[in-house]
């Protein structure tokens, strides 16, 4: 179907055709991906019908022609798959900055940053807001939530929601620290690219340098990465209602 849409609309092709947020979207997960990628995956992480993701397929296929690259097809079974040629084209084309700044978030990476986004924030989180975060609508968000709630039982934390304060992860708070520590350490290169907005980044490396600087006087050694993550949890144990007591 999605081949006959094509051959339907490649007869009515505008002369400029300006790709959606969606379908650069939809774009990113082809470029990132080494394998066949299903119209089901497509459809799963942005979150819309396979019907728009047609459509969306159709669009993007005019902009392909535009810039005198293969146009995508749709193998039966299997989904879509872009050659390593066909790759570096499109990345041309879409510039260097908006390919590199333009980030798909997988399922996975979803469900820790509004995890660690609802732990970190001093200020009420809504969905609007992990809306925003995480580029996804308000279904994919709610969809999100209810791993986000699986996740955190493991840790014997509880997610709740008022209509004053918005989310709130809820339960014993260096359990809270911990979980936000481990997520944050795997979460780290989109910290490090700026794809995280919702952290300060001033304030996260202010304690960075002291942290650093500490590591320095007394001859201390850390695991890479986890220094950073140091300095990011310190702003969640600054705001932490419950004292904390480690064992």
């Amino acid at each position: 179907i999605v081949n006959f849409l094509f051959s339907m609309f490649g007869g009515a092709r505008m002369a400029v055709c300006n790709l959606s947020e969606r379908c650069k979207k939809i774009i990113q997960v082809l470029l990132r991906e080494n394998d066949y990628v299903s119209l089901k995956k497509i459809a799963d992480i942005t979150g819309v019908s396979r019907r728009s993701i047609y459509y969306d397929l159709c669009n993007i296929n005019e902009w392909l022609d535009e810039q005198g690259i293969k146009e995508l097809r749709v193998e039966r079974g299997k989904g879509i798959l872009l050659s390593q040629e066909d790759k570096l084209k499109i990345k041309e084309s879409l510039g260097k900055k908006s390919s590199e700044d333009y980030h798909v978030f997988l399922h996975s990476e979803r469900v820790k940053i509004n995890i660690c986004y609802i732990i970190y924030s001093k200020d009420p989180v809504y969905i609007n807001h992990i809306m925003d975060a995480c580029k996804v609508s308000r279904n994919t968000v709610f969809g999100d939530m209810r791993i986000v709630i699986q996740k955190l039982r493991e840790y014997d934390l509880d997610l709740k929601y008022e209509a004053k304060k918005g989310y709130e992860v809820c339960g014993d708070a260096v359990r809270k620290c911990a979980l936000f520590f481990l997520y944050f350490n795997t979460l780290r290169p989109l910290f490090d690219n700026g794809t995280l907005k919702f952290f300060d980044r001033d304030e996260i490396h202010k304690h960075y340098e002291r942290l650093n600087s500490l590591k320095s006087e007394l001859k201390v050694e850390y695991m890479e990465g986890d220094l950073l993550s140091l300095a990011a949890l310190m702003p969640v144990m600054r705001n932490c209602r419950e004292k904390l007591y480690f064992a």
